[in-house]
């Protein structure tokens, strides 16, 4: 799977980032599934423009899966089988890959960034607990930051179970 970044990366160098499953003929139930939804997120994420969705073609996790989910986010989402495309070539699936790709950055890098209030914010915290400085200076910075954003509407997701 690739994402492809909005425009706030456009002077980074980083518009397009590969994502790798290497889990896709040898995967049981129910790892399966969480790899699935894994996939899935990262699509999701707003913070990705758009998807391209690779695929061999016989894999347990099918394509068609992964971009029948991705496409209820509204952003740009493709796929490519190589036993799809001319007769399962990889070159030509690579040159199908590039072509939509090329399509797809001319569609994302053409979007611009939208406000939206605060209280949308969700924000993931992990307490990491492995050196003597995370009670003394990270903690108390973290909940501080995740105070501020409780009081503004947003909401905190705390990971970290005892």
């Amino acid at each position: 799977m690739l994402e492809l970044r909005g425009p706030q990366n456009r002077g980074s160098g980083t518009g397009a980032v590969a994502i790798e499953n290497p889990f896709g003929c040898g995967q049981l139930e129910p790892d399966l599934e969480i790899t699935k939804r894994t996939l899935i997120g990262m699509a999701k994420n707003p913070n990705v423009g758009g998807v391209l969705v690779v695929g061999l073609g016989c894999e347990q996790i099918q394509a068609d899966d992964l971009v029948k989910e991705i496409e209820k986010t509204g952003k740009p989402v493709e796929k490519v089988v190589v036993q799809e495309v001319d007769g399962g070539t990889p070159p030509a699936a690579i040159e199908k890959g590039v072509t939509l790709l090329r399509k797809m950055a001319e569609e994302v890098l053409s979007q611009r960034p939208e406000e939206v209030d605060v209280s949308n914010l969700v924000m993931g915290v992990e307490c990491g607990g492995s050196d003597a400085t995370s009670g003394l200076a990270a903690n108390p910075v973290v909940g501080y930051a995740s105070d501020k954003l409780v009081d503004l509407g947003g909401t905190v997701i705390l990971s970290e179970t005892p």
